[in-house]
């Protein structure tokens, strides 16, 4: 899409999502990144209650344990590893398009958790 846009002569894109279930890998993906608790870092979501959210807390530190046991207060895993690992679909294609817009020397806006909040921004630099 970027190359494609390019070639048209555009100089701005923008990319978001709607935040409807993928808020989970964001989390994920966020406290990798900044290396704070999942706890700290996972929201409700769309509208879970407070059970529901425990559990979505649960499933994110499994998850991130079972990658990324072994980081350190003072190391991060690389960005691309932790995207492989934690980071869903919808955080892979925007990191993909903003990639390959940045190669194509055009500007993008972004706007979401899920793109900003997840380090999306830290994984393009």
């Amino acid at each position: 899409m970027a190359a494609e846009a390019e070639t048209k002569g555009q100089s701005l894109l923008a990319v978001g999502e709607m935040g409807i279930g993928n808020t989970t890998a964001a989390s994920a993906v966020t406290s990798v990144l900044t290396n704070k608790p999942v706890a700290l870092v996972t929201g409700k979501g769309t509208g879970l209650d407070a059970g529901a959210q425990a559990h979505k807390r649960q499933v994110i530190e499994a998850v991130v344990q079972k990658h990324f046991s072994t980081v350190g207060i003072d190391s991060t895993p690389d960005p691309l590893e932790i995207l492989r690992c934690v980071g869903g679909l919808e955080i892979a294609a925007m990191t993909g398009l903003i990639l390959s817009a940045a190669r194509n020397g055009i500007a993008v806006v972004a706007d979401g958790f899920i793109f900003n909040g997840s380090g999306g921004d830290r994984v393009c630099n």
